[in-house]
Protein backbone atom coordinates (compact mmCIF):
# COMPACT_ATOMS: atom_id res chain seq x y z
CA UNK A 1 0.00 0.00 0.00
CA UNK A 2 1.40 3.65 -0.97
CA UNK A 3 0.62 6.71 0.53
CA UNK A 4 0.98 10.07 -1.33
CA UNK A 5 2.63 12.57 0.30
CA UNK A 6 2.47 16.59 -0.41
CA UNK A 7 4.45 16.30 -2.64
CA UNK A 8 2.19 13.76 -4.94
CA UNK A 9 5.65 11.33 -4.23
CA UNK A 10 4.40 7.78 -3.25
CA UNK A 11 5.68 6.93 -0.27
CA UNK A 12 5.73 3.29 0.76
CA UNK A 13 4.21 1.36 4.02
CA UNK A 14 4.17 3.32 6.96
CA UNK A 15 7.47 5.57 6.43
CA UNK A 16 4.93 8.71 6.38
CA UNK A 17 4.00 8.28 9.77
CA UNK A 18 6.63 6.25 11.95
CA UNK A 19 5.42 6.46 15.26
CA UNK A 20 1.78 5.90 14.95
CA UNK A 21 1.45 2.12 14.32
CA UNK A 22 4.45 1.21 17.09
CA UNK A 23 3.63 0.00 20.12
CA UNK A 24 5.44 -1.46 23.32
CA UNK A 25 5.18 -5.25 21.92
CA UNK A 26 5.88 -3.88 18.21
CA UNK A 27 9.52 -2.33 19.40
CA UNK A 28 12.59 -4.35 18.51
CA UNK A 29 14.73 -4.45 22.26
CA UNK A 30 17.56 -5.58 20.43
CA UNK A 31 17.62 -3.42 17.54
CA UNK A 32 17.04 -0.43 19.87
CA UNK A 33 19.59 -1.14 22.60
CA UNK A 34 22.24 -1.53 19.28
CA UNK A 35 21.40 2.08 18.22
CA UNK A 36 21.23 3.75 21.44
CA UNK A 37 24.76 1.95 22.42
CA UNK A 38 25.96 3.42 18.64
CA UNK A 39 24.74 6.88 18.89
CA UNK A 40 26.67 6.75 22.57
CA UNK A 41 29.91 5.80 21.05
CA UNK A 42 30.00 8.45 18.57
CA UNK A 43 29.34 11.18 21.51
CA UNK A 44 32.34 9.36 23.41
CA UNK A 45 34.53 9.85 19.85
CA UNK A 46 33.11 13.28 19.15
CA UNK A 47 34.07 14.57 22.58
CA UNK A 48 37.24 12.72 22.94
CA UNK A 49 38.19 14.50 19.70
CA UNK A 50 37.01 17.31 20.77
CA UNK A 51 34.46 17.98 18.18
CA UNK A 52 32.04 19.53 21.03
CA UNK A 53 29.58 20.83 18.34
CA UNK A 54 29.10 17.42 16.92
CA UNK A 55 28.96 16.18 20.02
CA UNK A 56 26.53 18.62 21.54
CA UNK A 57 24.38 18.11 18.60
CA UNK A 58 24.39 13.72 18.71
CA UNK A 59 23.63 14.38 22.18
CA UNK A 60 20.38 16.63 21.48
CA UNK A 61 19.60 13.71 18.61
CA UNK A 62 20.16 11.15 22.07
CA UNK A 63 17.53 13.20 23.95
CA UNK A 64 14.95 12.68 21.70
CA UNK A 65 15.44 9.34 20.03
CA UNK A 66 12.09 7.07 20.41
CA UNK A 67 14.87 4.58 21.48
CA UNK A 68 16.56 6.02 23.74
CA UNK A 69 13.15 6.82 25.60
CA UNK A 70 11.90 2.93 24.84
CA UNK A 71 15.22 2.08 26.74
CA UNK A 72 15.44 4.54 29.58
CA UNK A 73 11.18 3.03 30.94
CA UNK A 74 12.16 -0.96 29.96
CA UNK A 75 15.65 -0.32 32.39
CA UNK A 76 13.22 0.99 34.93
CA UNK A 77 10.57 -1.19 34.61
CA UNK A 78 12.66 -4.54 34.27
CA UNK A 79 12.49 -7.14 36.47
CA UNK A 80 14.51 -5.83 39.18
CA UNK A 81 12.65 -2.36 39.63
CA UNK A 82 9.47 -3.92 38.54
CA UNK A 83 7.25 -3.81 41.42
CA UNK A 84 9.24 -0.67 43.50
CA UNK A 85 7.65 2.33 42.67
CA UNK A 86 9.47 5.43 41.83
CA UNK A 87 9.37 9.18 43.20
CA UNK A 88 5.98 9.50 42.03
CA UNK A 89 4.79 6.87 43.44
CA UNK A 90 3.49 4.85 40.24
CA UNK A 91 3.97 1.42 39.05
CA UNK A 92 3.75 0.16 35.38
CA UNK A 93 2.66 -3.36 34.75
CA UNK A 94 0.59 -3.22 31.50
CA UNK A 95 2.72 -2.68 28.35
CA UNK A 96 0.01 0.41 27.20
CA UNK A 97 1.33 1.62 30.59
CA UNK A 98 4.37 1.46 29.90
CA UNK A 99 3.94 2.92 25.78
CA UNK A 100 1.91 5.96 27.34
CA UNK A 101 5.08 6.84 29.85
CA UNK A 102 7.31 6.33 26.54
CA UNK A 103 4.98 8.90 24.64
CA UNK A 104 5.22 11.48 27.76
CA UNK A 105 8.43 11.42 27.73
CA UNK A 106 8.15 13.12 24.23
CA UNK A 107 7.10 16.54 26.27
CA UNK A 108 10.30 16.76 28.50
CA UNK A 109 12.04 20.24 26.48
CA UNK A 110 14.65 21.19 28.76
CA UNK A 111 17.92 19.62 28.30
CA UNK A 112 21.34 20.68 30.12
CA UNK A 113 23.89 19.41 28.72
CA UNK A 114 27.74 20.09 29.36
CA UNK A 115 30.14 20.17 26.06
Amino acid sequence: MTDICERNQPVQGSQHHQHAEITWISMNHEAAKRDVKKLQEQIFQTTHDKNFHTARRLKKLLFISLNARFLAVLTVTSKQCRYIPGVDGIILKTPEEKWNLVEDLRSIKNINQNP
